[in-house]
């Protein structure tokens, strides 16, 4: 994430449940804050860019690319074996369906 928007932090495992908001350097400590939303940003090289981010926070990631986002309560978002569903709503469920999709 750090090349697209170097205050969303490195890349992180798609299972981490915390703020990825990182201050005004790309290397510095992760908030950390439980999220309360999942977004999606703009593809690109490097893939499907996404990450979380707290109430605090939440207006910040907003303003950098985002394609689509929903709320971390009621989905399955960071979990193994979710995917993001696009809506409208969009949300992250499980998916046990064996089929190749492209996930989180």
């Amino acid at each position: 994430m750090s090349q697209d928007n170097p205050h969303l932090g490195p890349d992180r495992d798609r299972h981490d449940w915390n703020c990825g908001y990182t201050g005004l350097t790309p290397d510095g400590p992760l908030c950390g804050r439980p999220p309360v939303i999942h977004v999606r940003f703009t593809p690109t090289a490097r893939g499907n860019p996404m990450s979380t981010a707290c109430q605090e926070h939440a207006g910040y990631v907003r303003t950098y690319g985002i394609i689509d986002e929903h709320p971390i309560a009621g989905s399955a978002c960071c979990m193994p074996g979710s995917v993001w569903v696009l809506g409208p709503p969009s949300k992250c469920i499980l998916d046990d369906s064996g089929t190749s999709r492209a996930s989180l």
